[in-house]
């Protein structure tokens, strides 16, 4: 797993719940948009694009953990 360096910033109590939620919504698009490649590279024959599915998946997960 690759390291992250922690942040930690002031905001409004009344902001922390929002901040989350908009958090986890940005999250789990990012998932839906690997899951959605993910699915491509099921749908198409075995024998043809392997290469190319396999490179797209990488660079989805990629960004999603950047």
């Amino acid at each position: 797993m690759m390291e992250r360096e922690r942040m930690a910033i002031r905001v409004w109590a009344e902001e922390v719940d929002l901040i989350r939620k908009l958090v986890d919504v940005e999250l789990a698009l990012r998932c839906q948009a690997i899951d959605d490649v993910i699915q491509r590279v099921y749908q198409v024959e075995p024998a043809r694009h392997t290469d190319k599915a396999i490179t797209e998946v990488k660079a989805a997960i990629l960004d999603l953990v950047r």
